[in-house]
């Protein structure tokens, strides 16, 4: 499937969809398929819950899904925390957060993590964050990641933002 994906590279059916809902439909789906974890996940909001942004709901359900799912894997003890902070950033863009505290990622690994087919895990394409990339290049935005081995990752999305905030 993310094979297909990647050789598509198919535009964004875009919509407005509300971001807190977004998130917590795939923090569900996430907690389901990882029920054995205890693991936390506060959110913050330091714009409007009801923040809004015109973009493919799939494709960003698929991006959020995946980061929060490297995440849970990155938990050794299947125990830990991912904040997740929305809030306007420069430029019009809005800024979307996920920091856990798992098992971080050396410099060496981080330099090729959105390479197609590079994966550190024994299942898998190594197409997930080539593919993450990707799609928020097609909505115009983009994706830093920031790791520290042993102490856990941030990934940070920038979406563009018209500034209203509506639904």
């Amino acid at each position: 499937k993310n094979l297909l994906l990647y050789s598509g590279g198919r535009s964004p059916l875009r919509e407005y969809i509300k971001v807190s809902d977004l998130l917590d439909e795939c923090i569900d789906l996430t907690q389901a398929r990882f029920s054995g974890y205890n693991v936390s996940i506060p959110r913050s909001f330091r714009c409007s819950h009801d923040v809004a942004l015109t973009a493919d709901p799939v494709q960003l359900q698929g991006i959020f899904t995946n980061i929060l799912n490297n995440s849970y894997e990155s938990f050794r003890n299947k125990s830990g925390i991912i904040k997740i902070t929305v809030s306007k950033g420069s430029d019009d863009l809005l800024k979307i957060t996920f920091a856990d505290n798992g098992s971080g990622i050396d410099r060496e690994k981080l330099r090729h993590m959105f390479e197609p087919f590079y994966s550190t895990k024994t299942s898998g394409t190594g197409l997930g964050l080539t593919l993450c990339k990707q799609i928020i290049e097609l909505h115009n935005g983009r994706i830093d990641v920031a790791s520290l081995p042993g102490k856990g990752t941030t990934v940070t999305i920038y979406l563009p933002f018209d500034g209203k905030e509506r639904i």
